[in-house]
């Protein structure tokens, strides 16, 4: 009996060869399709953390630079406190608004400053300073970890 079951499947096979051909063609190309799919979603991905990270760095450096620009406010060169003002305004103009924690640090950069202007080196601007350093961090861990996730 099964010698007569293999048979009839082999004679099956036979005479729908043009129509297993048609199947299998169409699997192959929904494959392709689907794997040039997941293929862009990844190169998008990867474009997406290459340009978060690339911000990070720039908000590092841009940061870094303001924050040394502000232990001299008093005494910037009219080319330093250009710069100073060009550092600020990149910040202002990069940063996602509705975003909390940007809101924290602007509030943060605004108190260094207040407490520069006014009394130099005391508590509370190393106070300032350090609150403004504490939600940088915060916010350039927050970005690294988005990038490695391609978000």
């Amino acid at each position: 009996m099964q010698a007569e079951e293999g048979w009839t499947l082999m004679k099956w096979l036979a005479e729908n060869k043009d129509a297993l051909l048609v199947i299998a063609a169409f699997l192959a190309a929904l494959t392709a399709v689907y794997s040039a799919w997941r293929s862009a979603i990844s190169a998008r991905e990867d474009r997406r953390g290459q340009i978060r990270e690339k911000w990070v760095a720039e908000f590092r450096d841009g940061m870094s630079e303001w924050l040394s620009l502000m232990e001299s406010i008093g005494s910037l060169s009219d080319d330093e406190a250009e710069r100073f003002r060009r550092v600020e305004n990149s910040f202002e103009l990069s940063f996602d608004l509705s975003d909390q924690t940007i809101d924290e640090l602007r509030d943060a950069m605004q108190e260094l400053r207040f407490a520069m202007s006014e009394s130099g080196r005391n508590s509370d601007a190393f106070s300032a300073r350090s609150r403004v350093k504490g939600i940088a961090r915060r916010i350039v861990q927050t970005e690294w970890e988005k990038a490695r996730e391609g978000k």
